[in-house]
């Protein structure tokens, strides 16, 4: 999946204001607290919503018998009231039992053998220096625009076309 990076959804983001940062590959479970709790009552909440509607009788239904989807407002309206709804304290235990807490030191990304003590040296530096250490994101991203990816198949008969002959 690449559409996160692609030119459009980079301008998009850039006209609302949204940065956007690449998280390098093996990095994503520290990144991913919320799969350990808060989804679970996120969604418990959320269910409820959907289940008030079904049994409210408010449900429109095509001609087929299948019910419509409810407008995108409606939606958002579960959601908004699911997540404040979603208790602080699974949201802080969550990310604590993903690794994050106060002290750095105690995140699991500290504790790794590969990543740890550059990551630990990052933490450290103050904000100037970490900044200025760090490689730049945009050029990374552009770069990886213009990558093609070539099946084996794909590049032989790319070849092929070309003219070059295998013997």
């Amino acid at each position: 999946m690449r559409a996160h990076i692609s030119r459009d959804v980079k301008a998009k983001c850039q006209s609302r204001g949204i940065e956007m940062c690449v998280i390098p590959g093996g990095l994503t479970p520290y990144l991913e607290a919320e799969d350990i709790a808060i989804y679970r009552s996120f969604k418990d909440i959320l269910c409820g919503e959907i289940n008030a509607r079904e049994e409210s009788g408010d449900v429109q239904y095509t001609r087929g018998g299948n019910p419509r989807p409810p407008a995108v407002a409606t939606v958002c309206g579960w959601i908004r009231r699911a997540w404040r709804a979603t208790d602080s304290d699974t949201v802080i235990n969550s990310i604590s039992a993903a690794g994050f807490s106060e002290n750095p030191y105690d995140w699991f990304i500290a504790r790794r053998e590969v990543y740890g003590e550059r990551f630990l040296d990052s933490w450290a530096m103050p904000d100037a220096e970490s900044e200025a250490d760090t490689f730049n994101v945009g050029e990374i991203d552009d770069a990886l625009d213009e990558v093609t990816i070539w099946h084996k198949e794909q590049r032989l008969g790319a070849l092929l076309c070309r003219g070059h002959h295998f013997d």
